[in-house]
């Protein structure tokens, strides 16, 4: 009895709803009774009410709840067949969340989505080939309105020829006229049986002769003649057998010689410091007499002018005649280095400055500040040469710089001499006999 109670009220719901004109329910309300809330025992008032919707594309039968909150947001169908505007813009939860599924671009504004409403941004622009509203080159200014080198000036106006005359081949004489450059040098010991070291040097125009000593055993010492390039190397002071005599009884001079001098007449004055000075005679062999000075110990320079020898000592400047008579002394000034003179006036090697002495004696200083000078020599013009371990100072006769040469040329200088062409020849001791040399400097 039960069974047919429930079977006539279901009927009754079917025919009560096809009365009120419902269509038919669609396939996904008819899949069971989970869809009716939970059975038939579920208030069928809570159910949201549907209501037809436009097809998204024909033959799709879609309905949509009326409170779908994106329902609005449904446009016309796409030729894709989506159903969907792929320009719309879904809120992100509307989205699946399969990374691989690309999200809908946003919608272009009108005025970029329609090409109609580009065409008035360009109008505004000038034409790219249209130079007509340029400016003209002649409102900028014409060739006619630039300056013309001869506005400038031309050569001649520079007066090019006016500028001075420098010579820049030499880094330490800048506008000085032509430096000094080195030119030659030649070895001291050059007969292969000495070993001949450089202790000083002089010239008389055409050739230089070298004081030399050998230091081993047997010691000796010798004047060495050679002409301006260093050629025909002649052994002066052996007193036989020529050049290869190696014995120190052959040899007139001592190991002990300092210095040479050079008179006007060829005659050659080496002084020792042991009281003694050697003088010789020009000619082919030179022959060398001993002479015992007194108060000639621990000479440092030799020098013949004005008709006198001159040798300086530490305890000053003595004075010789051409006589070899009893010295006496020239003047109490004291010198550390060499001698040098110019017309009447000697220059001295005092410390660190070069003293010029007058024909009565009288020094004056003429340089200072010099770096350890060693020897010093004057030109014909009274330009001063000063000699000291790291090279040659240069100074005009008053005492102005002119630059400085030979620099890390010597390794032990002793002395220094000009010859009649104005050459400057440099003896360096060496380390020994192997590097012994004479070292020439020419403008």
């Amino acid at each position: 009895m039960m069974h047919k109670q429930l079977l006539i009220i279901g009927l009754s719901l079917s025919l009560g709803l096809s009365a009120c004109g419902g269509e038919e329910m669609p396939p996904n309300m008819a899949a069971g009774p989970d869809m009716l809330g939970g059975g038939l025992g579920s208030s069928l008032d809570t159910m949201m009410p549907m209501e037809p919707m436009e097809p998204a594309f024909p033959g799709a039968g879609m309905t949509t709840p009326v409170n779908d909150p994106y329902a609005e947001m449904y446009t016309d169908p796409m030729a894709d067949g989506t159903g969907y505007d792929t320009g719309a813009a879904y809120p992100e939860d509307a989205y699946p969340e399969d990374p691989s599924v690309a999200y809908p671009a946003e919608p272009l504004p009108e005025e970029l989505a329609d090409p109609s409403a580009q065409s008035g941004l360009t109008d505004e622009l000038p034409a790219l080939d249209d130079s007509s509203e340029l400016p003209a080159l002649g409102d900028l200014g014409g060739t006619e309105d630039l300056p013309v080198l001869d506005d400038l000036g031309s050569s001649d106006d520079l007066a090019i020829g006016e500028l001075p005359d420098m010579d820049v081949s030499d880094p330490f004489n800048p506008g000085a006229g032509s430096g000094y450059n080195k030119t030659d040098a030649f070895k001291v010991d050059q007969d292969r049986m000495n070993q001949w070291q450089a202790v000083n040097i002089a010239s008389d125009g055409s050739q230089i002769f070298v004081a030399a000593v050998d230091r081993k055993s047997p010691s000796k010492g010798t004047v060495i003649r050679l002409d301006g390039s260093g050629e025909n190397w002649n052994d002066l002071s052996t007193s036989w057998a020529g050049s290869i005599d190696l014995f120190d009884w052959s040899y007139s001079l001592k190991s002990s010689i300092t210095s040479l001098a050079l008179n006007s007449n060829g005659q050659l004055l080496v002084a020792d410091q042991s009281a003694r000075v050697y003088t010789a005679e020009g000619g082919s062999r030179y022959t060398f007499n001993e002479i015992s000075v007194n108060g000639l110990n621990n000479t440092l320079d030799t020098l013949y002018a004005n008709g006198h020898y001159y040798i300086a000592t530490p305890i000053g400047i003595q004075q010789l005649s051409s006589s070899f008579g009893i010295p006496s002394t020239f003047s109490s000034l004291r010198p550390t280095g060499g001698l040098a003179a110019h017309n009447e006036d000697l220059y001295a090697v005092v410390d660190n400055e070069v003293h010029r002495i007058n024909a009565n004696g009288q020094s004056s200083r003429v340089l200072s500040g010099l770096d350890s000078p060693i020897d010093v020599a004057v030109d014909s013009e009274g330009q001063i040469f000063v000699l000291s371990t790291s090279g040659i100072r240069w100074f005009d006769a008053s005492g102005t710089e002119q630059g400085e040469f030979g620099l890390g040329e010597f390794i032990q200088p002793r002395g220094l001499c000009l010859d009649s062409s104005g050459a400057v020849y440099v003896a360096d001791e060496g380390n020994d006999h192997s590097d012994s040399q004479i070292v020439k400097f020419s403008r």
